[in-house]
């Protein structure tokens, strides 16, 4: 368990932990321990006897239950959680930084064990991203592997992704002069954490982004248009009625050779009376807009939503930003609900793979799935 540091030393001996069970249960156990790790209004998730984590990797190399002779029922299991805090940094900066103290962990255990092979599974809903094996996170994985290796520990990373093929959270525009575009995105209500969109070039890396125009209109109709001073790039706050409700900012290309992108980042529709987040005041709810114009040159341009992995206490995903548009509500035959894509964009399902999964790795294997209606085209 990586807790947050100022619980760090009240965790009891895995030996007292085993020896607790002569008179709890191992719920108990659990949420005793998540009440002397966690503060209140943090996640809480050692309450779950069964987690995400542990159900991808039942689902890709669990043993048979049902064959006592199974050789993975003696594999070495060596389990992993993210501190609470990772997840409420919705940038995925936080979940960045335990990932790295996450695979060391991992390999230097099992070197000390005496294994000579670590199998790791990370299901992390990260969408967002370059997606091209230049972010922070797949140089984090791709040095964990060669520095195992030089130990003699052959590590394999697995990352499956498919959850957010039907979400909404991708989208493609091409504006050019005198043809602007617009996207969509619906911030919900009783939404307790921040999100963020990124708008990149598709592809190639050569526009300079700080060129477009940018005008953000909130629910209730105020405007505020957003673009580069001379000489200068594009930062603004997203002001509405007094609130601040985001910015939106560029990040240039850095060192690693992640390419050039805007930030559109917002707050929370609803401060969360347990835990101190971002901002006085809560983002107002409601369809937001963003038109882009590209006064000079004409570009293509890909946006993808980054998600968190979920308010405490509700469903995964739920009241959490995605993206609207004229191609969306479409009539799906065999859901027999109005969730399916229109072909004409602007939103889409290229792009709602893992943010994750571009390692330039051999020992890297990306499983993706998703149920694909009849009338769709894989890939669209």
């Amino acid at each position: 368990i990586l807790s947050e540091p100022e619980a760090s030393g009240s965790l009891p001996h895995i030996s007292n932990l085993a020896s607790s069970l002569q008179t709890e249960s191992e719920a108990e156990i659990y949420s005793r321990l998540a009440r002397s790790a966690y503060a209140p209004g943090k996640r809480h998730r050692m309450l779950n006897l069964q987690t995400h984590g542990t159900h991808m990797l039942d689902l890709a190399a669990g043993a048979d239950p049902f064959d006592i002779t199974d050789p993975v029922r003696d594999v070495e299991l060596l389990g992993v959680q993210l501190r609470p805090s990772s997840y409420d940094v919705t940038s995925g900066r936080g979940i960045t930084l335990d990932l790295e103290r996450w695979l060391l962990f991992l390999w230097i255990a099992a070197y000390l064990i005496g294994a000579d092979r670590l199998l790791v599974n990370i299901s992390l809903g990260i969408t967002a991203g370059p997606k091209d094996g230049t972010s922070d996170a797949e140089g984090i994985i791709r040095d964990a592997i060669n520095l195992a290796a030089a130990f003699g520990l052959e590590m394999e990373v697995f990352l499956p992704f498919g959850n957010s093929y039907h979400d909404q959270l991708a989208a493609e525009l091409s504006p050019r002069p005198g043809h602007d575009q617009a996207i969509q995105w619906q911030i919900q209500p009783d939404d307790l954490t921040a999100g963020y969109f990124e708008i990149q070039q598709n592809g190639s890396d050569t526009f300079d982004l700080n060129t477009l125009v940018l005008t953000v209109t909130a629910p209730d109709g105020t405007s505020m248009i957003i673009a580069a001073p001379a000489g200068g790039v594009i930062s603004d706050d997203i002001v509405v009625q007094g609130v601040l409700c985001g910015h939106v900012s560029f990040v240039p290309k850095n060192a690693n050779g992640r390419k050039a992108h805007i930030v559109v980042a917002f707050g929370p529709s609803r401060a969360n009376p347990e835990a101190a987040l971002s901002g006085p005041k809560p983002c107002p709810a409601g369809r937001w807009t963003m038109s882009i114009a590209s006064p000079d040159d004409p570009v293509e341009l890909t946006l993808q939503m980054q998600r968190d992995d979920r308010p405490a206490g509700s469903a995964s995903g739920a009241r959490q930003a995605y993206f609207e548009g004229p191609n969306t509500r479409e009539f799906d035959r065999d859901a027999r609900q109005h969730t399916g894509l229109g072909a004409s964009g602007p939103v889409v399902y290229r792009g709602t793979n893992s943010a994750f999964s571009q390692v330039d790795h051999a020992n890297v294997k990306t499983v993706g799935g998703a149920l694909v209606r009849s009338q769709q085209t894989l890939g669209q």
